[in-house]
């Protein structure tokens, strides 16, 4: 929690208790009253002085257990700084793939608005207290922010990797090829090291059983087990749920009416209700885990064909 936030928690819990007090205090104790009406007025005027933001930055615990964390209650520093690193590069990945893919290599576009700050340790299996720096979390007033749904993405496909092929498909189906690449290698940090992790984020928590389990996950994210491609189909939309950015979509030429993504870079998504029924040209990535069913985000549509 950053100093700010504990500051403001902190003055809305004196003021509560202050509140108390003075409804505990009769009136004739006059002195005590003015004492605590004094104390009450400073708190409220630090407070209205330091209103909150639109909302906190987003914040998670991430917490190391294995060969590298020390019984004592430390952590092997060069493991710890690897596998930090590793998460917030995954992070970062995934939050800028929100504004459109990434390429293979190269600098990753507006990098330094993703950035994750460590703002404590835990301790017993060692963790870090890790949070969106500051300023990132202005501009997204009602909604979350890119690095808020990438924490939470990271954590989704974490989770898979320990059910089955269907809901890793699931979690991955509209993932950037180099942010999985980048979580592939956050995995094998761990691996490497002998090492699990745990990843506590909006009051829920996943884990590592063993290593076993991260093993397997890099496996299951492994180049040769993922079939990934573009495609373009000819077809028609049946509906389209703005929120859940989820369509349905006949394909003409074998009929199949497939479930689908719609990319979150897609400007005119909203377009598509107009045109349902209609004939169009589509760009849909695809994507297959093992022998999963494949799983389609439509990147792009045409206007309406003639029939």
């Amino acid at each position: 929690m950053s100093t700010r936030e504990r500051d403001y928690h902190h003055l809305r819990s004196e003021l509560a208790e202050l509140n108390n007090l003075l409804s505990m205090t009769p009136e004739s104790a006059v002195i005590d009253r003015m004492s605590l009406e004094y104390r009450k007025e400073q708190a409220q005027e630090e407070l209205d002085a330091n209103p909150p933001p639109s909302r906190w930055p987003a914040r998670a615990i991430i917490t190391f257990n294995g060969r590298p964390v020390a019984d004592s209650g430390g952590i092997n520093a060069a493991f710890a700084t690897e596998a930090l690193g590793a998460f917030a590069k995954t992070v970062t990945s995934l939050a800028a793939s929100q504004r459109g893919p990434l390429g293979e290599r190269g600098v990753i576009p507006h990098q330094d608005d993703y950035r994750l700050l460590v703002t404590a340790t835990t301790l017993g299996s060692f963790g870090f207290e890790i949070e969106e720096g500051q300023g990132q979390q202005t501009s997204y007033v009602t909604e979350e922010s890119p690095v808020e749904v990438a924490i939470g993405q990271a954590k989704g496909i974490m989770e898979s990797l320990v059910d089955n092929e269907e809901a890793i498909a699931d979690a991955i189906a509209d993932t950037d090829g180099r942010a999985l690449d980048d979580l592939r290698g956050f995995l094998t940090v761990m691996a490497d090291g002998e090492a699990v992790c745990s990843l506590s984020f909006r009051n829920e928590v996943f884990g590592f059983r063993d290593v076993g389990q991260v093993r397997r996950g890099i496996a299951s994210l492994g180049r040769d087990n993922l079939r990934e491609g573009s495609a373009e189909m000819t077809g028609r939309f049946q509906g389209f749920l703005p929120q859940s950015r989820r369509a349905e979509f006949v394909v003409e030429a074998s009929g199949e009416v497939i479930s689908c993504r719609v990319d979150f870079g897609m400007s005119n998504a909203e377009e598509i209700n107009e045109i349902l029924g209609q004939r169009v040209n589509v760009v849909a990535r695809f994507m297959q885990v093992g022998n999963s069913r494949t799983r389609y985000t439509i990147l792009d549509f045409g206007s309406s064909l003639t029939i």
